[in-house]
């Protein structure tokens, strides 16, 4: 299983992982798991109306994926304005600390960093989507399985990105 954050390129590592022969499933609304696993930010909350399996599933590896905190909030931040969607009702109702009088930029920071505090308590191992070139040895080894590398050239860098992302929420405007 790998989770974390929503936006944290998880269709990306399921196209590279899928396009490297493995059936890993992404966010499956019928729970369903690939044979060889999934990927899914949503079954971090263990909920049964979350999108994909739940976490009490036998699993033999949890992987912790992140990505820059400034893309995932960005991408948050200026594609889900509606504060009342499903996303963030569900994001709210499993981290207390997100209030919704707050502002859509802070929920989206809460977000990033209590669903990562979240994914840190269950995984074995976190690695950084940005660094998929570097780590590719150490997934390798800890998953048993060859992953050719060269595949990553056919996979756009952008897989599920969501529009509107031309704008990027910076450090200093988060301060």
């Amino acid at each position: 299983m790998i989770t974390g954050c929503g936006r944290s390129g998880t269709g990306y590592i399921v196209a590279f992982l899928n396009a490297n022969g493995l059936d890993i499933n992404h966010e499956d609304a019928r729970g369903y798991i690939g044979r060889d696993g999934c990927v899914s930010w949503p079954m971090l909350a263990n909920s049964l109306s979350s999108r994909g399996p739940i976490i009490n599933e036998k699993y033999i590896h949890v992987f912790h994926q992140v990505r820059h905190p400034l893309n995932v909030i960005t991408s948050w931040f200026i594609n889900l304005k509606a504060l009342d969607g499903t996303d963030w009702v569900f994001i709210r109702r499993h981290v207390p600390e997100i209030h919704k009088n707050d502002s859509l930029i802070v929920q989206c920071a809460k977000y990033w960093y209590y669903w990562n505090l979240k994914a840190e308590k269950i995984a074995e191992w976190r690695y950084r989507i940005e660094d998929i070139d570097q780590i590719i040895p150490e997934f390798e080894r800890r998953i048993g399985v060859h992953l050719d590398a060269s595949v990553l050239a056919t996979i756009p860098r952008d897989t599920n990105t969501w529009t509107n992302t031309e704008k990027k929420v910076t450090w200093r405007y988060l301060k």
